[in-house]
């Protein structure tokens, strides 16, 4: 696999030095993944993605389309953060190898169970993964990490 689309349900944005960043920089949004990763399968773990692996994968990430928008949440301290949302389309470097490859398409078919960015906990970074060829599920994404469909909210994301 060398191309997905991640949609971000919810607003989604990353920390540098503690500060909000809410760019949608390949390398952020799936090292936000590898970290989730590597601390579900642990420390001594064959599955752990190294960093010899994770510097391959990064140098290959390309961004091959966007289409976001900026919105606010609550972050339950009467601050609403702003985040992105929509989708953006991941691509690899034509000269990827296989084994980027493979790690590309486990942390895309992660990003589900783990969100992406800052927040996940607290209903940030809601996220749905779609591969080539894979057919959009009926009745709309399907629940992400601690996040819910509410009828109540015509549609909205509530935790």
């Amino acid at each position: 696999m060398t191309r997905a689309t991640l949609t971000f349900h919810s607003p989604t944005y990353f920390t540098r030095s503690g500060e909000p960043d809410l760019t949608p920089d390949p390398a952020l949004i799936l090292g936000s993944h590898r970290r989730s990763w590597n601390t579900a399968v642990g420390a001594n773990s064959p599955l752990r993605t190294t960093d010899d692996a994770w510097q391959n994968l990064r140098q290959a990430l390309r961004i091959e389309g966007l289409n976001i928008t900026t919105a606010r949440r609550d972050s339950g301290y009467a601050y609403p953060r702003p985040g992105f949302t929509g989708s953006v389309t991941l691509r690899l470097a034509r000269n990827a190898t296989p084994q980027t490859q493979q790690l590309f398409a486990a942390l895309i078919r992660f990003a589900p169970y783990a969100g992406t960015g800052a927040g996940t906990t607290h209903g940030f970074g809601a996220t749905t993964s779609r591969l080539p060829g894979q057919r959009r599920s009926k009745g709309g994404p399907q629940p992400t990490a601690g996040i819910r469909r509410s009828s109540a909210a015509a549609g909205g994301v509530t935790t």
